[in-house]
């Protein structure tokens, strides 16, 4: 959601408290709040309510309850940044192109033709009947068939109405069957990273490989050797600047090292963020590693050096 992050009409204490209606409703990108379809910001989200048909798997911090100021700060940030006035989008999202950071209550299965449905724990499913571009109509079937909950073949629906005998519900428009979704390839791990900056912003805009440092760290995933990993961060209190660093080491040498800088509101800029960061680029960077290698079976250790006793906390 950097778009409301660069909005012209915004200081930073206003930005403060848009972070906080964020942060309390457990949301990084637009499609978070949009519905299923794409096309309009839910009623929850645009009022500051927890969202009930999608949870987020990520931990979040505390946040105490939204504000009738936060509220309509965030609302007018919502209106600036993605619509008129109101809750419909100027464009629309069009179709999922990965799997959503949300966890999603209701789920449409358009190779199977079936709706999954979760409320309070219990899960049914219901048999397609009807499909439109407006809205998709289904009956319960009996017993549950065998489906899949992971994009392509399963992606997110916005009930629309529920009754005993049929639910009707609204997705992004499918045109095509999920298993012809390809795979993008990617001819390497640079490559890979650059297109998955919407996921890892910029954590990982800034590394580099030692000579030979890329295959060393493959090796010693895959073997399960230890690795040695070192962060730090800065800040700069007069220019409200942070920035942090990173090194990965396996064998005895230096094999990656990153770097960037912290974002975030410059009056919430501390050298602890910046550690995390810091931290945090490790982790990102060794998830992303990992994935793009294939490596499952990972039983590796690594050894962290931060220099920073509220980071380690």
């Amino acid at each position: 959601m950097d778009d409301i992050h660069g909005l012209p009409n915004l200081d930073d204490s206003e930005l403060y408290d848009i972070n906080r209606v964020r942060i309390f409703l457990k949301v990084t990108t637009l499609s978070d709040i949009a519905d299923a379809a794409g096309i309009l910001i839910t009623a929850e989200a645009f009022n500051a309510l927890q969202l009930t048909d999608r949870t987020s798997p990520l931990k979040w911090p505390r946040q105490f309850e939204i504000t009738p100021k936060q509220k309509k700060l965030w609302q007018k940030a919502l209106e600036s940044a993605y619509t008129t006035e109101g809750r419909n989008l100027h464009n629309h999202m069009g179709q999922w192109i990965r799997q959503s950071n949300q966890t999603w209550n209701t789920l449409c299965h358009p190779l199977e033709r079936i709706i999954t449905y979760e409320e309070q724990g219990a899960r049914r499913q219901y048999k397609i009947c009807c499909m439109t571009r407006r809205a998709i109509t289904a009956a319960p079937v009996d017993p549950d068939l065998e489906v899949s909950t992971a994009w392509p073949k399963a992606i997110p629906a916005t009930v629309i109405s529920k009754a005993e005998y049929q639910i009707t519900v609204r997705c992004a428009e499918i045109t095509e069957e999920p298993d012809a979704v390809a795979e993008k390839e990617y001819h390497s791990f640079v490559e890979y990273i650059k297109d998955q900056e919407q996921l890892t912003g910029r954590l990982l805009r800034q590394f580099e490989f030692t000579p030979g440092g890329e295959r060393t760290l493959e090796e010693c995933l895959r073997n399960n050797k230890k690795l040695r990993a070192a962060s730090d961060g800065s800040l700069d209190p007069e220019l409200r600047l942070a920035s942090f660093g990173w090194l990965l080491l396996g064998n005895g040498n230096v094999l990656v090292r990153g770097s960037g800088p912290v974002d975030g509101i410059p009056d919430l800029l501390s050298s602890t963020r910046a550690e995390l960061f810091g931290y945090g680029g490790i982790v990102e960077f060794l998830h992303h590693f990992c994935k793009f290698y294939n490596i499952d079976d990972l039983t590796s250790k690594v050894q962290t050096w931060i220099d920073n006793r509220a980071a380690i906390r």
